[in-house]
């Protein structure tokens, strides 16, 4: 038998926050073979993100996405992604229709960096709108992170990789820079604190706790 060839593939899900749907970071390592993945990654990506072929790890995360719709194509012109989608059930609110098409933008970046924005069609042909209420006539380029993505992020979120001692790393963009934490155990908090990331925001920076040694769940 051949090794499995293993890839990371970045997604953005939604998940809500105080300020409305938020793009949560999701790292997955993908089967190249089983998932039957060619080579163009910012095409997988796109496939995998709007057909819901990996889900997200994370139970507070969703995709608004699925329900029928496919990518039927992807190509690129000096920086620009033109991306042909098939639309299912796709009736969603202004913020969700936003949100989703930053999971487009955000996911396909991530992982082809020469990508720069973004041109919608459906069925091949230009649109108005995907769901009534986000002008698609125009080309999209990435909004500002403090906008678009959550306060705060989390690197380990597979679960594969977190050994005892604990240590949590992430992301975050927050007023002056303060990161508050809950350890849960049974949905019962057994410890709680904060720290702060290297910069307040409007710039995202790294943060880090030391949890300690933990038992299991």
């Amino acid at each position: 038998s051949t090794a499995a060839v293993m890839e990371d593939y970045t997604f953005y899900f939604v998940g809500e926050t105080p300020r409305g749907l938020r793009l949560y970071k999701e790292v997955q390592t993908v089967d190249v073979a089983e998932n039957e993945l060619g080579p163009d990654k910012g095409l997988n990506a796109l496939t995998m993100l709007i057909t819901g072929q990996l889900p997200p790890f994370d139970g507070d995360h969703k995709t608004l996405w699925k329900s029928g719709s496919k990518v039927l194509g992807l190509t690129r012109d000096s920086g620009v992604a033109a991306v042909d989608l098939s639309l299912g059930r796709f009736d969603v609110g202004a913020e969700a229709e936003q949100r989703a098409i930053d999971q487009i933008i955000w996911t396909l970046i991530a992982n082809d960096p020469t990508v720069t924005s973004v041109k919608l069609t459906v069925d091949g042909l230009a649109v108005e709108t995907l769901a009534g209420k986000v002008d698609t006539t125009a080309s999209f380029v990435p909004g500002f992170s403090y906008d678009v993505l959550a306060s705060v992020g989390i690197d380990q979120l597979d679960r594969s990789d977190v050994t005892s001692p604990v240590v949590v790393t992430g992301m975050a963009c927050t007023f002056e820079a303060n990161v508050s934490w809950e350890l849960l155990q049974n949905k019962t908090v057994i410890n709680s604190g904060a720290t702060t990331a290297a910069i307040a925001c409007p710039d995202r920076s790294a943060w880090k706790i030391d949890l300690g040694k933990l038992a299991t769940g």
